[in-house]
């Protein structure tokens, strides 16, 4: 459990950084920022625009976290599932010995 945690966090925490770093990206790129150049500078956009946050880029954000939250918790409820009917078969095996066991004893 605690392993599934940890890859979790750090996969959300890959969600977040590229997320953030694409956002960086595009923030630097509507900036205008001048790149040099050997024949001088060149601007990578025209003048700044206004920005308006709706904060749709949180909510797509969130909602990505969550669907990735949400498939990391159907995987661990799967694997759950499997070790508990293997665990399961295992235990009827042992029932079954134990009876052919004590059926020879007779």
């Amino acid at each position: 459990e605690g392993e599934a945690t940890a890859e979790r966090i750090s996969n959300d925490s890959e969600e977040v950084a590229r997320v953030l770093t694409s956002m960086d990206a595009a923030s630097v790129l509507a900036g205008g920022i001048d790149v040099p150049t050997d024949s001088g500078f060149i601007p990578t956009a025209g003048p700044p625009a206004t920005v308006i946050s709706t904060g749709s880029e949180k909510k797509k954000l969130q909602e990505q976290i969550d669907a990735q939250v949400a498939r990391e918790l159907e995987e661990q409820h799967e694997k759950e599932n499997m070790r508990m009917n293997e665990q399961i078969a295992r235990d009827v095996e042992v029932a079954r010995i134990h009876a052919e066991e004590e059926l020879q004893g007779m």
